[in-house]
């Protein structure tokens, strides 16, 4: 489940295509497309029942997880630089 809060957190009604109640609207996914530009509007991001720590995972997984969230990787070898890369999509 992923929960988008608005600036104003007693905002009742539709905005960007989301329907809010009391500033949150409750979604079971959101692309990583859709997720940059709420950030980019203000929008607070919240993933639950999904863990966010991605540093259990090996290299190879992680460069799944980047080429289905589409970061481009190029040119990173290091297991903590492809973390912070991914971590704006999540």
């Amino acid at each position: 489940m992923v929960i988008v809060r608005t600036p104003n957190p007693t905002f009742d009604g539709e905005r960007v295509g989301f329907r809010f109640k009391n500033g949150e609207a409750r979604m079971e996914s959101l692309s990583g497309k859709d997720r940059q530009a709420l950030r980019r509007l203000g929008y607070e991001i919240e993933d639950r029942g999904s863990p966010n720590d991605l540093s259990g995972l090996t290299v190879l997984q992680l460069r799944q997880v980047a080429e289905s969230r589409g970061v481009d990787l190029s040119g990173l070898t290091r297991k903590a630089d492809i973390l912070q890369a991914i971590e704006p999509s999540m």
